[in-house]
């Protein structure tokens, strides 16, 4: 039998174990205590908003999104700008998509509306520039692709592109008229734009297809690289003199000009269609972040989000237009070399927004807020809130 001899009685070792321990775990509450803050829950738009979108130019524009009703932010000129409900709703019982396309000196609104219990039941309607209160007139029934059920929406410029259930892809260009379907393509709508005078659509399974007509975009090959073409991508925004395509798998594309893949980084991380690009007003450099919202390996036709976003330094060197993909994807609010993150403290990110499932992201163009649409939380921002750059419910 070992024994062990000491001077101090056990039950002073205990005491003291008891009080160190004691004090490791005040240090950590109050450690916690320090970034919880507090935080208003009733969100401007509640539920779970879907896109967040841009719509007109500047300084005739606005950012809509909608849950039970489609709400708008607007450019107030001075003062604070708000969410508003929009005095003129579509109707049904909650809107399921939203997109927006510039045809000329016009915009239009358009909304995918769930009217009764079954998809087949859901009506598509386009406002012309909801902007102006003055356009407050009834919205315009447009036929839904021949009686299909319609999956998602996605402007790009003048054209709406419309994904049926079943992979079918429809669209319709300019001021007016109804969704015609375009020949010869499968696959589930993921992501469209319209660059340097082409349209590109990302549909699951098939890949990206460009063409300089949504009617002949199912003609081509999908874009690849490298002899790779991925069927996954979710994600299409601008950069520079470039179009960034983004994977649901990590991957990232840099897409020139003439409608070549130029670039390919692979990063190990699993992303949803939550796709934005942020510049700190206050920085002065030329690199922006390339935001990134987070979702659950292996998740496909059905997305499945996982917890906050990712961050991407993209950076365009002075008196150049070619965006340079950074190397490191971290977490929001750490240290960035030659970048500025998004919001101060990593700490503070993790006990808010980190700790909810993000829709989609979408920076402002006027007093540069980014807000992030959440699954379930309702609507949020990241705006200076006494410590700069701090995520709340908006």
């Amino acid at each position: 039998m070992i024994r062990i001899k000491t001077s101090t009685p056990f039950w002073a070792l205990l005491l003291a174990g008891g009080i160190l321990l004691a004090s490791c775990s005040q240090d950590a509450i109050f450690y916690t205590i320090q970034y919880d803050k507090v935080l208003n829950k009733n969100a401007a738009v509640p539920g779970s908003p879907g896109k967040i979108i841009s719509l007109g130019s500047d300084p005739d524009n606005a950012l809509y999104t909608g849950s039970n009703a489609i709400y708008r932010y607007k450019n107030p000129g001075s003062g604070a700008a708000s969410w508003i409900r929009l005095p003129a709703q579509p109707g049904g019982k909650r809107i399921m998509d939203l997109a927006g396309t510039e045809a000329g000196p016009d915009s239009y609104l358009y909304a995918l509306v769930m009217q009764g219990v079954n998809l087949s039941e859901s009506g598509l309607y386009r406002k012309p520039n909801p902007n102006n209160d003055a356009n407050a007139g009834p919205w315009e029934s447009v036929d839904k692709a021949g009686g299909g059920a319609i999956q998602s929406l996605i402007g790009a410029g003048d054209t709406l592109f419309a994904g049926v259930y079943g992979g079918s892809l429809w669209y319709v260009t300019g001021r007016g008229g109804t969704l015609a379907q375009a020949s010869g393509i499968s696959g589930i709508l993921k992501a469209a734009a319209f660059y340097a005078g082409r349209y590109y659509v990302a549909l699951e399974g098939t890949g990206i297809l460009s063409a300089d007509s949504p009617a002949d975009l199912g003609a081509g090959d999908p874009l690849s690289h490298g002899g790779n073409t991925p069927g996954n991508f979710v994600g299409l925004v601008e950069a520079g003199n470039s179009l960034i395509a983004v994977s649901g798998g990590g991957l990232i594309w840099r897409i020139d000009n003439s409608g070549a893949v130029v670039e390919s980084k692979q990063f190990n991380v699993s992303c949803n269609g939550a796709v934005a690009k942020w510049k700190d007003p206050g920085s002065g450099n030329d690199t922006d972040l390339l935001l990134l919202g987070r979702a659950v390996a292996g998740g496909s036709s059905v997305t499945t989000y996982y917890y906050g976003y990712s961050e991407l330094p993209v950076t365009v060197t002075a008196g150049g237009t070619t965006p340079v993909l950074g190397a490191v994807l971290q977490e929001p609010g750490l240290p960035m070399e030659n970048a500025f993150t998004s919001v101060s403290n990593n700490n503070s990110y993790y006990n808010t927004l980190g700790t909810h499932a993000v829709i989609s992201l979408y920076q402002a163009p006027w007093d540069n807020v980014l807000f992030a649409a959440t699954q379930q939380d309702g609507l949020w921002s990241c705006r200076s809130r006494g410590d700069p750059k701090e995520w709340n419910v908006e």
